[in-house]
């Protein structure tokens, strides 16, 4: 849009309606998923969140990101490009032809989706293994994200830990067995040119982040939430989950082990250090111009609307036990009815129809069509 306006011989009608404000980001849009693909496939290194997914995706189906996506599965990457320009054309004739029916979905009542999407979400984590443990990973990652996105940590950075972690490390042995130690890292064109690239990334990342600030408080964005009484005990626990890792590896065998994992641990103890002097001091001036730490605190846990999360993580809570007694075809209808009844203040003919939409999918399309094995019940069934 920016460069849209600049651009522009007569930018007068920019912010009242001129249609060259909605082409310009509407197209930079699709190029970017587009262009995002490029560095997924051709490095293994994802250009945005959606293609950390899929990257994992490929992984999971035993495609290997990198030179094997332009040589020995060409067809593949074909395809994907192919995939995206005739999805754009798709889509674009579609939404003209349905727009007007498409854009009354801004007006679903929240209350309506977030049922829906919880019980999508947790029978997709239950495709994985069929395991309740899964569960219990999902909602302990979900209660993380959550902690983290109040405060201010962004989050795509976990995610693509957890996607490129393992490669990276497999990688890294590789590099060295072949080439002997770490030369590599300072002989190879390259190597250095990325090392660059990164130091500059750091270099103007970190100036950013020490620049005196305006008054101004950044609207939205991944990690903006910056509530330093919630973000210490983050830091806190990330110095002694490192510090412990850090000690469980000088257990490992030093060639074949213990060089990745350390080599990130050495870098991230004292990053998160920083992160704690930073989070004290953000505290310190929290508390005092709250005149008392449990004024701070109060605000803090306001501002976190902790005691709605509660409540919903105590409905969470709920679907797993109840699982565990009665399975899902129980659980995940009761916990419609009372989502909808108790927070949504929903009629009891739609709690009861979503309920039964809801039994209809989970047993038809999980338990019959894709033929997964749901949790036994100690109760019914």
């Amino acid at each position: 849009y920016g460069h849209a306006v600049q651009s522009a011989r007569d930018s007068s009608k920019f912010g009242s309606g001129d249609i060259r404000g909605v082409i310009a980001p509407e197209a930079a849009n699709n190029a970017h998923k587009a262009g995002a693909l490029i560095p997924t496939v051709a490095f293994g290194i994802p250009g945005s969140i959606g293609t950390a997914i899929l990257l994992s995706a490929l992984v999971i189906k035993g495609l290997r990101p990198g030179p094997d996506m332009l040589t020995v599965n060409l067809p593949i990457t074909f395809s994907m490009v192919w995939a995206i320009a005739v999805a754009n054309v798709v889509a674009a004739g579609l939404l003209m032809l349905f727009s007007r029916q498409i854009q009354k979905m801004a007006f679903v009542p929240g209350h309506l989706i977030v049922p829906g999407v919880m019980v999508v979400l947790l029978m997709g984590t239950w495709v994985a293994t069929s395991s309740i443990g899964d569960w219990w990973t999902c909602l302990a990652m979900g209660a993380l994200g959550y902690l983290m996105k109040q405060g201010g940590w962004p989050r795509p950075p976990l995610i693509l830990a957890l996607v490129l972690g393992g490669l990276m490390e497999n990688i890294l042995q590789l590099s060295t067995q072949i080439y002997g130690g770490y030369d590599w890292l300072f002989n190879r064109p390259i190597v250095i040119v990325i090392e660059v690239l990164v130091a500059l990334t750091i270099f103007f990342a970190a100036r950013g982040a020490l620049r005196p600030k305006s008054g101004k408080r950044p609207q939205g964005g991944e990690g903006a939430a910056q509530n330093p009484l919630v973000s210490l005990p983050l830091a806190i626990g990330m110095v002694f989950i490192f510090v412990f890792a850090y000690l469980v590896s000088m257990d490992f065998q030093e060639a074949a082990t213990a060089q990745f994992p350390r080599a990130v641990l050495m870098a991230a103890i004292p990053l998160a250090a920083l992160v704690v002097l930073k989070d004290a001091r953000a505290c310190s001036r929290t508390i005092k111009s709250s005149a008392g730490f449990s004024p701070a605190l109060i605000a803090a846990l306001s501002g976190a609307e902790i005691y709605r999360s509660l409540q919903f993580a105590a409905y969470l809570l709920g679907i797993v036990g109840i699982t565990y007694l009665a399975g899902q075809l129980v659980a995940l209808p009761l916990f419609v009815i009372v989502y909808l009844r108790t927070w949504g203040q929903y009629r009891w003919s739609v709690a009861l129809a979503y309920a039964a939409m809801t039994f209809l999918m989970v047993w038809g399309f999980y338990g019959q069509l894709m033929n997964l094995l749901l949790h036994p019940s100690l109760l019914f069934f």
